[in-house]
């Protein structure tokens, strides 16, 4: 079995362009087609944790690659040490290769390093997010990146790109598909093997840099460019076919998530969380200007050029990144004086409570008359801020995060998660309790994640049957192990 992920790749894109994407066309003639379901339009970024270990966020607690710690009462990457193995799982493919399955499993995300991997495992060498490369056999990341590059693919900052800058993005991502390639069909061709999982993160990364944006949100990119980067990937499945489908090996392209317009609003949360927070402590309203945003690192942003931004955090360290956005995010609150807070996302809305007990510095009691009274009030407010500009509501569904994703791993998650109503950013809001706020997404990223996710069995004939139970990302680990003769 060879699966293919393709990251973020936008399915409704693809079937707009088929005219232009031959070998894309010919999988959705010839294969079948499975729409399935996913977390991702709750928590984009929980998708990968929810496939590698078959169990939901509730249960593995990963929603972000940068989480917040409730004992250091600050946001760490998941694979730091201080996380110990509090949210550690092992992925699918662990328990297959113990079993004699020949494995190989090449640019996975978020995955933790484990000291006994029992296949072989290449991490970090050429994906969309930032992290240290990582193989349980270090000599094949060290022939990859002496044959194919350290990491085709470059870096990823998010700001708002100029025209040239996202040309040098789409050429590279099309040059990084090509290596991705030539990569998978060395592996292929170098080992024995009965299981390899590659993921394709090019298609990502073009998608939040690319995405056709004539209401300005994102960079500035030329109209075709995201097209560009599929029609490369379009050639390259062909060269994998040929490859590497020979008669006895079933090909799944599937993605855990997908890409359209960028319609994120959480630029405006922590602003929006900082006024609340002072009405429900004082019983008083203040209502600070937001044009230019509190502290040093906030005022560079808004006000150095997107090229030296960009410059600067290539080559900043993960450990100064982190630190700048721990300031952005939490270096100014009281504790004393913060019922709950904006966190980091991709996009989505979502806010963490205090609570007593659990947060070192906790506010809220934590039991559930005390929760739900402020759960409510907190509530009411959210639901009555407005688009200036439409007077359409900025929120339009405000979720308990427990009840959409249960499990023993629940407290690991943000508390409340936040529906977008707009359908493109906004810049300007307002209600009685917040005042009016004026501030810009400044991401640069015209496309952003959506919750849809499919799969995409290639072959003349192929059939549904042929993957019996596969309706929700979490059930591709049960597809594999029936294939290889596994519990079912």
């Amino acid at each position: 079995m060879l699966m293919i992920e393709l990251d973020a790749v936008s399915l409704p894109f693809v079937r707009a362009h088929l005219d232009r994407l031959p070998n894309f066309r010919r999988l959705l003639q010839d294969g079948a087609v499975l729409e399935t379901e996913s977390p991702g339009h709750i928590a984009s970024a929980s998708v990968w944790p929810t496939f590698m270990s078959g169990l939901p966020p509730g249960h593995h607690g990963h929603y972000f690659p940068f989480q917040w710690h409730a004992e250091h009462m600050a946001f760490s990457r998941t694979n730091k040490k201080r996380w110990s193995n509090a949210i550690d799982f092992e992925p699918f493919w662990y328990d297959i290769a113990r079993r004699g399955i020949a494995c190989m499993v090449l640019d996975p995300t978020q995955i933790l390093p484990h000291a006994d991997v029992p296949c072989l495992e290449i991490v970090n060498w050429s994906t969309q997010s930032t992290g240290r490369a990582f193989a349980s056999e270090p000599v094949v990341l060290k022939q990859l990146r002496r044959r194919f590059g350290r990491r085709p693919i470059g870096k990823e900052v998010q700001v708002a790109k100029t025209r040239p800058m996202t040309e040098a993005i789409r050429r590279r991502a099309i040059q990084a598909l090509k290596k991705k390639t030539d990569a998978l069909i060395w592996l292929a061709a170098a080992r024995d093997w009965q299981f390899f999982l590659v993921s394709f993160h090019e298609l990502h990364r073009a998608g939040h840099n690319l995405w056709p944006d004539p209401d300005g949100a994102g960079s500035d990119a030329a109209p075709d460019a995201l097209l560009d980067v599929y029609r490369a990937f379009d050639t390259e499945i062909a060269r994998i076919l040929r490859a590497v489908a020979v008669n006895d090996t079933t090909v799944l392209f599937f993605s855990l998530h997908g890409m359209a317009a960028n319609r994120a609003q959480n630029h405006f949360m922590p602003h929006i969380m900082n006024r609340l927070n002072t009405l429900y402590v004082s019983g008083k309203a203040q209502f600070a200007p937001t044009e230019s945003r509190p502290g040093l690192t906030a005022k560079l942003r808004d006000r150095l050029p997107p090229s030296v931004q960009y410059a600067a955090a290539a080559s900043l360290g993960e450990d100064i990144q982190d630190w700048v956005v721990n300031r952005e995010f939490v270096g100014g609150l009281d504790w004393s004086a913060t019922p709950a807070f904006a966190v980091p996302t991709g996009g989505e809305g979502m806010i963490r409570l205090s609570l007593k007990g659990r947060e070192r510095y906790g506010f809220l009691p934590d039991h559930d008359q005390a929760v739900g009274a402020y759960v409510d009030w907190l509530r009411d407010r959210l639901l009555c801020i407005k688009v200036k500009s439409s007077d359409e509501p900025l929120i339009d569904a405000v979720n308990l995060v427990r009840h959409v994703f249960p499990g023993p791993r629940h407290y690991f998650l943000p508390d409340i998660a936040l529906h977008w109503a707009p359908k493109h950013p906004v810049t300007e809001i307002y209600s009685d309790d917040i005042g009016e706020i004026r501030v810009a997404l400044r991401t640069g990223r015209g496309g952003n994640h959506t919750g849809d996710s499919f799969a995409i069995l290639a072959g003349t004939g192929s059939t549904e049957d042929r993957l019996p139970g596969l309706r929700h990302i979490t059930d591709y680990k049960t597809v594999v192990e029936r294939f290889f003769g596994g519990p079912s």
